[in-house]
């Protein structure tokens, strides 16, 4: 078991001492409103992120989401006050009407704070509108909105944030969304640059050759480029992808022409294309054949030496240099490279071929040097990102592999590996859920996810991992006076805390995904709500978002802080955040030291160890908000999450649950029957539209039409395909459903997802299981396939709905 935490020592006592780059000319500062998409994304907050801290707004007591709340989902904020009895309060809309009232719930003191703390649900309002205020104890909270778009533009802007960040590219107008963020291409070898087309290994490392390294992603705030933090990184946006053609609906909204980028209208997604820069720059990290450990992966190049605060990219004159290869880069290639090949292989055949070429050869690479280590102290002029025990990344790159060639030689490594079905959920052998040195739960996400050869109890296996684990942070929740999914270990919050906020948060959408419980959906939310202003700090970890929004964070660039002819970050950057270690002298020197978890934090530049901002930390932002942005409508109220977090069918064989479950109630702290709606604007949905476990389907009075199917091939290979389904409800409600139809060929599937299925030559049968029987007036229901065939994959032509003819959408 792996017992190493999340390292990223990083060698900064000299930066002080460097000297600051100062740009010879000053930059205009442009328009200022953000610009994703080819179709413009109306953004309210990009304002907020670009003004100065004396025009931020003052501190509140009653901390809450600062950017908004969806109007389903539960909507919790936190009150510092010390009373043992509830007080009142009041939701106040933008004219300042009263349109809701309560009392709060007492929680108490809240050990990662310090704090103590109230409770106000506010759930029980499901009207929308802009600038909502909460009132209590003679306080009023920041300004905030209840809509069901409040995730439509920070789920792309964090992905803008991978843009920003290229390296080898000039960061351009209309791309950049502002002219004061614009600026030159970065280390392609024109002076005073000194790479990275022609970058040689460092001194004394066992190589004499040099590498054409361009492109990629600037890991940080620094010019490293890194390849296990960019592997975790390619790894979420690409799951993101795939997660959205067998679970999701929203991959549309990442399409070709969907985000502002170069590249959009080259007919590939625009979200493939983004974790394309980054994975062929690891393609060239490979070391080539004939040279020595041929085929193991360079784990990082960066500066010979470290360079001060600010410097544009273009500026640096540093040598770059190649790091030694290492075990865990040549996994994490072997990993994304396979990922990637699945992916890409029928949008572009000789790139999947190419990937799949390098992941084998760099998995046999790893297997022939098992042990080849990147250490800690290899940290000077970049992170050293160590990672001593690499038996989850080898596990992570067979079961990629695996799902990408169906080789039984990685079925057989994966299933032996120590790390199989693991998704750690706390602190007691590693940290959860997932970070860059610790990806088993990337290999174990990727089987529950996308079709492959495994059985329905293998099947099983991994999903109820997932829902195990998402439990555990569930219930995490119902802990913290601050609603956070994350439980810290007795030593403090780790550094980037923040990312484990988000890297929990797509457990919970995954749980979600695989069983439709609103608990997992609602814990996902509350964390996204202490990110943005729910916390002990009073606020917003993202930039350009919330009245009180991260400032400065830890970037050569976006160094506004340091000298005012350079750009302040653009909108979506996460901050690291609380870090109760304090590796950095700045934190260290401002009385921090001794403080609660939650405070130890502060927005300054040269904040380091708090306020660093990476693209292992946007990624999981990405994902999140893109998940909560798609489920805005479908947040219902929260029904309890089983003991054994088992949703998987009865066939498969669980593995215990080591969480308390939710209470029944499914409120956490307390109950809030004391909210008094006044000027109710939307019903809250019926309590009947929890699904009911039940696969004896109820027919009702059905009419030709009351129903339709639509059916699409995903995705399709010589021999077999991937198919979704989705059922839409047009009649009476029905509880319980059994859909039929006919191949007209030899088609027959092997694996079948999200219902029960019965095949009989051409003639299919999917009922439901039992958390999706239930289908309102309206309402959907959808599965997938995996399945063979030869000849031609002709469409099923009708299908019926409990024995009623359904319509069939084209």
């Amino acid at each position: 078991m792996k017992l190493h935490f999340q390292r990223r020592k990083r060698s900064r006592t000299l930066i002080a001492a460097c000297s600051t780059v100062a740009l010879t000319a000053s930059v205009a500062f442009g328009n200022i409103s953000s610009v994703f998409g080819v179709v413009q994304h109306e953004s309210s907050n990009t304002t907020p992120a670009n003004l100065p801290s004396a025009a931020l707004a003052a501190s509140s007591l009653i901390r809450v989401n600062q950017h908004g709340y969806l109007p389903n989902a539960v909507k919790r904020a936190s009150l510092v006050n010390s009373s043992n009895s509830p007080v009142a309060w009041q939701l106040r809309n933008s004219s300042g009407a009263t349109v809701l009232s309560g009392t709060t719930t007492v929680f108490g003191y809240d050990a990662s704070s310090g704090d103590t703390l109230h409770i106000i649900d506010f759930s029980g309002y499901t009207g929308t509108g802009s600038n909502f205020t909460l009132a209590a104890a003679g306080n009023t909270s920041h300004q905030f909105d209840i809509s069901s778009t409040v995730y439509r533009q920070l789920k792309y802007d964090a992905l803008a944030y991978f843009y920003h960040n290229r390296s080898g590219i000039a960061i351009t107008m209309p791309y950049a969304g502002r002219n004061d963020l614009t600026r030159p291409a970065g280390h392609i070898g024109i002076a005073p640059n000194r790479g990275d087309t022609n970058v040689p290994c460092a001194g004394g490392t066992g190589c004499n050759y040099s590498l054409n390294v361009v492109g990629g992603w600037y890991d940080a705030g620094d010019h490293g480029k890194y390849v296990v933090n960019g592997g975790i990184s390619v790894w979420t946006l690409l799951n993101q992808y795939e997660r959205n053609q067998y679970f999701g609906s929203s991959a549309a909204d990442f399409g070709d022409g969907r985000m502002n980028i170069p590249e959009n209208g080259n007919g590939v997604a625009d979200l493939l294309d983004e974790a394309r820069w980054e994975l062929d720059f690891m393609l060239r990290m490979q070391v080539p054949a004939g040279q020595p450990r041929a085929g193991m992966v360079h784990h990082k190049m960066h500066d010979a030496n470290w360079t001060g605060i600010p410097l544009r990219p273009d500026q640096d004159s540093q040598e770059r240099v190649l790091r030694p290869p290492s075990t865990a880069a040549t996994l994490n290639l072997a990993a994304t490279a396979a990922q990637g090949s699945r992916i890409w292989r029928s949008i572009d055949p000789a790139y999947s071929a190419r990937l799949l070429s390098a992941a084998e050869t760099a998995w046999a690479a790893a297997r022939a040097n098992p042990n080849v280590i990147a250490l800690d102290s290899d940290g000077t002029g970049g992170g050293s990102y160590g990672d001593p025990q690499v038996g989850d990344e080898f596990y992570w790159a067979a079961s990629e592999l695996y799902i990408t060639t169906g080789k039984a030689e990685y079925k057989s490594y994966l299933q032996s590996s120590s790390y199989y079905q693991d998704v750690p959920s706390d602190y007691s052998s590693r940290e959860p859920a997932m970070t860059w040195g610790t990806t088993e739960a990337l290999g174990t996400i990727s089987l529950a996810v996308v079709p492959n050869g495994f059985n329905s109890s293998e099947l099983a296996g991994v999903r109820n991992a997932i829902t195990s684990a998402a439990t555990v942070f569930a219930n995490n929740v119902s802990t913290q006076g601050y609603g956070t999914p994350l439980s810290a270990p007795s030593t403090g919050y780790p550094w980037g805390s923040n990312s484990f906020v988000l890297n929990n948060g797509i457990i919970l959408g995954l749980a979600h995904d695989f069983t439709g419980n609103a608990s997992y959906l609602n814990a996902m939310s509350q964390g996204m709500d202490y990110l943005l202003g729910r916390n002990a700090m009073d606020k917003s970890y993202v930039t350009g978002y919330g009245e009180n929004p991260l400032q400065n964070p830890h970037h050569r660039f976006w160094a506004f802080q340091a000298n005012g002819s350079f750009p302040r970050p653009p909108a979506g950057a996460v901050s690291g955040g609380p870090n109760s270690a304090l590796q950095d002298p700045y934190a260290q020197s401002i009385g921090l030291p001794g403080c609660k978890a939650q405070k130890c934090f502060v927005d300054h530049i040269e904040s380091w160890s708090t306020n660093e901002i990476t693209i292992n930390w946007n990624a999981p932002l990405a994902w999140v908000a893109a998940y909560l942005d798609e489920k805005a409508g479908a947040v219902t109220p929260p029904t309890p999450i089983p003991a054994t977090a088992t949703p998987i069918p009865a066939t498969a064989t669980p593995r215990p649950a080591t969480a308390t479950p939710i209470p029944a109630t499914a409120t956490p702290i307390g109950p809030t029957a004391t909210a008094t709606p006044i000027v109710p604007t939307a019903t809250p949905r019926p309590a009947t539209a929890t699904p009911v476990p039940s696969n004896t389907p109820v027919v009702p009075t059905q009419t030709n039409g009351s129903c339709q199917v639509t059916y699409t091939v995903s995705n399709q290979w010589p021999t077999g395909f991937t198919a979704d389904v989705t059922i839409k409800n047009n009649g009476a409600a029905i509880n319980g459903w059994n859909l039929a139809w006919a191949f007209a060929g030899n088609q027959q599937i092997g694996n079948l997802w999200n219902g029960n299925l019965s095949q009989v030559g051409q003639a299919v049968n999917v009922t439901n299981v039992n958390w999706n029987g239930y289908l309102a007036t309206g309402g959907t229901a959808s599965f997938g396939m995996q399945a063979s065939f030869s000849g031609t994959n002709a469409k099923p032509s009708s299908f019926s709905l409990n024995g009623v003819a359904c319509s069939v959408a084209p």
